[in-house]
């Protein structure tokens, strides 16, 4: 798998060069550490500071994902998630903080449609390589003879097989780990991997969150991927605790578990 980016400090706020406000972690909680115990809690301080290390590079690894590129759905009008370009976050550890955790600036900002989220998830669960999506599946004459059925193909290849098994292994954290924002969600014979998400958005005068979650199961041997967002909650609200509930009723019917 591509390497483990280096330890991260326990901290609640960090200081982002180029701005004169703080980067703060959600509820201001202190976290850090190793990649296995900030991304299941959603640490924003340790992938802000992840991202400046990382710099441009994040633009190509997003763009191995479907962003800021049109998804070759079967039905027209799909809108096209984006992520700052590698010239937007040159020079601009600002932006490489905030688009880190999916946030972002007055410059450049991170946003992106439930197709795309879905195929995020599809692309880790099979092992790296993302799908074409598609809503036909066969055409049949008026008299019910088979005209044409769709033959799945890939679409991208977003990452190698190592890297997403750990990726997976990560997600599954943030189901079992007691401290995880998405603990609790789901029953552990389900076997998911998952990832939360909670995008202020609004205004000052008007905060909101749109209160996210991708997940797929089994995780190690997928069957069902999905992204549920709800959008314009209110500020105390997270993912876990809005998307969850129609993420583990979604999964729920599509194993056949309820």
């Amino acid at each position: 798998p591509d390497p483990l980016p280096p330890l991260t400090p326990e901290v609640g706020c960090i200081h982002v060069p180029q701005t004169p406000l703080p980067l703060c972690n959600y509820h201001h909680e202190v976290c850090g550490g190793t990649i296995e115990q900030t991304l299941p809690r959603s640490c924003n301080t340790a992938f802000a500071q992840m991202g400046m290390s990382l710099g441009t590079t994040m633009a190509a690894e997003a763009e191995g994902f479907g962003f800021n590129q049109t998804v070759p759905l079967d039905l027209p009008g799909v809108a096209e998630s984006t992520f700052p370009t590698a010239a937007q976050l040159t020079n601009n550890p600002p932006l490489q903080a905030y688009a880190a955790f999916g946030q972002g600036t007055q410059v450049a900002t991170d946003s992106s449609t439930p197709l795309q989220m879905a195929l995020v998830a599809e692309g880790i669960a099979n092992r790296g390589v993302i799908m074409t999506p598609h809503v036909m599946s066969e055409i049949r004459d008026s008299a019910g003879n088979l005209e044409a059925r769709y033959q799945p193909k890939p679409w991208l290849t977003a990452t190698n097989p190592l890297t997403a098994t750990a990726v997976t292994s990560l997600m599954q954290g943030v189901v079992n780990d007691p401290g995880a924002t998405a603990y609790g969600v789901f029953p552990p014979s389900w076997n998911v991997a998952a990832k939360t998400g909670t995008a202020e958005v609004g205004t000052i005068q008007n905060p909101l969150t749109n209160d996210w979650m991708i997940a797929f199961a089994p995780a190690n041997d997928p069957s069902v991927a999905v992204a549920v967002v709800v959008p314009d909650q209110q500020p105390d609200s997270t993912g876990a605790a809005i998307s969850g509930p129609p993420t583990r009723a979604i999964l729920g019917y599509a194993l056949g578990l309820g």
